[in-house]
């Protein structure tokens, strides 16, 4: 009878042991499927910034092509190369691509 008893209890152990190990992969399942889709809904969101600041470089470029003098043109240019919030925003937005 004890070894009847033990060998019950045993089972049940693994039983429930089966159990929890079941509970704790769909949980870890569940967060990594809503960590991949954060990070889809993420890297959406930056490829639609990288194409609207390379969509907005394009119209900028056209504007001062048709409507500002060449040497207008110049000037402006070496005022954006020396303003180091313009550059430092696009280059953040390239490496944020480029890492994804």
């Amino acid at each position: 009878m004890s070894n009847q008893l033990q060998f019950g209890q045993k089972t049940q152990l693994q039983t429930e042991c089966s159990q929890e190990l079941e509970k704790v992969k769909r949980k870890y399942d569940l967060l990594i499927k809503e960590h991949d889709s954060t990070h889809l809904q993420q890297k959406k969101a930056l490829d639609d910034f990288y194409e609207k600041v390379q969509r907005n470089q394009s119209l900028a470029e056209d504007f001062r092509a048709k409507f500002i003098s060449p040497s207008a043109a110049q000037g402006r240019e070496s005022m954006y190369i020396h303003c180091p919030f313009q550059i430092n925003v696009f280059n953040m937005i390239s490496v944020w691509y480029e890492t994804l």
